[in-house]
């Protein structure tokens, strides 16, 4: 089936997964399992961004968008590294956004669905970062189309999000009925790794200077025998997160194998 009816269909599911930001009762037991079980890949999916992009151009990025910022923990963690970047985060949740301009940080806090980022943000950005939300966007291709976009000349779209074939391996991380329920909605609400392939194929085939990459191991989806795998391991920072997120595991459930996709555009030398 194609990628473009397989979203069109599933529109009802990613409407019902979102339920659980935008619905009061449903939000605390979200934030509570995101809190608990998500927090450590959090700072590892950060640090495995910030790695690639140095390594991948040779600098550190000059500006970062959040989408999905929730209340503000990446920006957060993302200002305390840098003394000069441009933050920027989006949420639909006027909750979660009220509570990340409270923080008190050098970024800018945006309440709009990520559908109308083009009305809010017009700069060039370095990295554009998904973590964990993809499947709430009622339309994935169009959203990742305008994104494309908003990327500087040498830029990456950072996506983490769950695989909807990890069901069974997901619910092992439920500690109550409401978190078993809040999960089957956000995995149903998300592609395989066929579809996600799919999908990034769909939306950079005719894009100029522009790649994409799909897995599903462990440090940005790359195959631990693969090169890119060790450039990303040599960075201190990253060793330092997964050193961090050894003891935080010991506190959590295993998560299941999680799907990550790379846009990478590099038109300076093209």
């Amino acid at each position: 089936m194609e990628i473009e009816t397989i979203v069109r269909e599933s529109e009802a599911n990613r409407i019902q997964a979102q339920t659980w930001f935008s619905h009061p009762e449903k939000s605390k037991v979200s934030f509570r399992y995101d809190e608990r079980e998500t927090s450590s890949i959090r700072s590892i999916s950060i640090e495995t961004f910030l790695s690639f992009y140095s390594s991948k151009f040779n600098r550190e990025p000059y500006s970062v968008l959040d989408i999905g910022c929730g209340q503000g923990q990446v920006i957060q963690y993302l200002n305390s590294r840098f003394q000069k970047i441009e933050l920027t985060g989006i949420d639909s949740s006027a909750q979660a956004i009220s509570s990340a301009k409270k923080l008190g940080i050098n970024a800018s806090f945006i309440c709009s669905n990520a559908e109308n980022i083009m009305q809010y943000v017009s700069k060039k950005q370095d990295i554009i970062f998904i973590h964990l939300c993809f499947g709430l966007f009622k339309n994935p291709i169009a959203i990742v189309n305008t994104l494309i976009h908003l990327l500087s000349d040498q830029s990456c779209i950072y996506i983490v999000d769950l695989d909807r074939n990890s069901l069974g391996e997901g619910l092992n991380t439920a500690q109550s009925r409401e978190e078993e329920a809040y999960l089957k909605d956000q995995y149903r609400a998300s592609l395989t790794m066929e579809e996600f392939k799919q999908l990034l194929h769909v939306v950079t085939k005719e894009q100029h200077g522009v790649s994409f990459h799909v897995g599903n191991s462990f440090i940005g989806g790359f195959d631990e025998t693969s090169s890119q795998f060790f450039s990303l391991m040599r960075n201190r920072n990253l060793q330092d997160a997964l050193r961090t997120s050894v003891g935080e595991q010991l506190k959590q459930s295993q998560m299941p194998a999680l799907l990550h996709g790379w846009i990478i555009k590099n038109k300076r030398y093209t």
